[in-house]
């Protein structure tokens, strides 16, 4: 899902019709405060206590793993303090790492898929990287460099690591199968280098010398190029063509075939953007079009040109061929346009600044603000449908049965009928009507088809049903 947040002042959303054509939950922030019913606070499992709920075994799924969590009280002589530790459970829900790191993040392919590597640091600031077995396939004593994130290419692990006393980084190329460190010494200084990836080819450009390596992950071919002249490549793409800039500030794009690393649209535009499908957006760098937007396909010819306007902010959408621009509107508010590839409007305009999308499409998240900017209601709207909460909402991620999950803050918890009110931050599940069917101050976050939550000391993942498949004691000691 493609998320871009910021705030807007807004009435409402253009109920227009659409037009046709030729990419952890949220922290509650904020302020203002709302009333929220009791009687909205429903359950979609059972109203039984948690604790006797049955538990379900989970379907068959693809190999993957599930974090879970302890806290883990400790006694200093004078005071508690509590520490959070994280293990991991794999598909059919069976603990296969006890909870020990203090946090883990997945590792991801060139584009951005799951690959079936997580990195666990632990309490020391060292890391391992585990497998969907919840096997160690490697551990690093040093820490990993919190400017660089690791990524799987083929059958190799790129991570970078930055040694706590000196800050000194160190760029590491880990073949999994063979259980070695490939060296490149030889050929680039690859410990100060731009690092990219083109499918299954990492490239990196020495940031000193612009000399430029290709590593096939494939065949294991290493070739370096003295010529090309590249002063950094964007990022990491699954597909035939990557965004570089030249050493004469000029961008174009690179592409690989049969063994060589080469420029196949030559660096001419001021901006230039990796390929979301069969087109990209490049932006012109001299005459009087200076910095206007332009949409080119595959062989660099410009299919579609945008005026020359300095409101235009275009962006790729994660939808492929589409993209979107987010500028401000004559009344001085935000707005927000989806284009095709031709531009042509294909969907909005919807008043602000954030625009969100998944299987079912595109929509908005706003919330409208008083005179002193103090949150009244959020208004969710899909360019058809429109759904407003008396609160301001946090959006984390649209649940694939159209449900939302977020976080509202300040809101006036009148549950428990104390006077005065309580005012409370908390995560939310709502329905397609703004219905909430879940919440608690406690984080709720999706982990592929299903749900972590926690309820008072329980902890577990439940279907979007509300159907528990696995459930204990968020707290290690009570587990001893």
């Amino acid at each position: 899902m493609l998320l871009v947040i910021c705030f807007v002042v807004f009435s409402s959303c253009k109920q227009l019709p659409l037009g046709t054509s030729s990419e952890n939950s949220a922290e509650p922030s904020g302020s203002g405060n709302a009333e929220i019913s009791s009687e909205s606070d429903t359950s979609s499992a059972s109203d039984m206590p948690v604790s006797e709920v049955p538990i379900k075994e989970a379907p068959p799924s693809e190999p993957r793993l599930y974090p879970v969590y302890w806290e883990e009280n400790n006694f200093y002589g004078y005071s508690y303090g509590s520490s959070r530790l994280i293990g991991f459970l794999d598909e059919t829900f069976t603990m296969v790492v006890e909870p020990r790191y203090t946090s883990y993040s997945p590792i991801p392919n060139p584009g951005g898929s799951e690959s079936g590597y997580y990195t666990g640091t632990n309490p020391d600031a060292s890391f391992d990287v585990i497998d969907t077995n919840g096997d160690v396939v490697l551990s690093s004593e040093e820490p990993l460099s919190p400017y660089d994130f690791p990524q799987k290419i083929g059958d190799y692990l790129v991570y970078s690591t930055e040694k706590i006393d000196t800050g000194d980084r160190t760029q590491t190329i880990y073949n999994i199968s063979k259980k070695t460190e490939i060296n490149f010494d030889q050929y680039i200084d690859l410990d100060n280098a731009y690092v990219g990836y083109l499918g299954s080819v990492m490239i990196a450009v020495d940031s000193e010398t612009t000399k430029t390596l290709s590593f096939d992950t494939e065949t294991g071919a290493i070739k370096t190029y003295d010529n090309l002249n590249i002063a950094s490549t964007y990022g990491s793409v699954s597909g035939d063509l990557m965004s570089a800039t030249h050493t004469n500030d000029l961008s174009g794009y690179l592409s690989y075939s049969g063994g060589q690393l080469e420029w196949a649209i030559e660096p001419r535009f001021g901006r230039a953007e990796n390929f979301n499908g069969d087109y990209a957006i490049v932006t012109t760098h001299e005459g009087p079009s200076l910095g206007s937007y332009r949409i080119i396909d595959k062989q660099g010819n410009i299919v579609a040109s945008a005026a020359n306007n300095l409101n235009l902010n275009l962006w790729a959408c994660s939808t492929k061929n589409m993209f979107y621009d987010i500028h401000d509107s004559a009344t001085g508010s935000g707005e927000i346009i989806v284009y095709d590839h031709k531009l042509n409007a294909v969907w909005g305009p919807c008043p602000g600044y954030t625009l969100y999308e998944d299987e079912n499409g595109y929509f908005t998240v706003n919330t409208e603000y008083d005179a002193e900017y103090k949150p009244q209601k959020t208004i969710i709207y899909d360019g058809e449908k429109e759904i407003t909460v008396p609160y301001e909402f946090y959006l984390s991620e649209r649940l694939k049965n159209g449900y939302y999950l977020g976080s509202a803050s300040n809101l006036v918890d009148d549950r428990n009928y104390i006077y005065p009110p309580i005012y409370t931050s908390e995560n939310l599940i709502l329905n397609e009507d703004g219905e909430i069917v879940e919440r608690s101050p406690n984080t709720i976050s999706v982990q592929g088809d299903y749900i972590w939550k926690r309820k008072g000391s329980v902890q577990g993942y439940t279907d979007l049903d509300g159907n528990w498949y696995y459930r204990e004691s968020a707290y290690k000691m009570l587990m001893d």
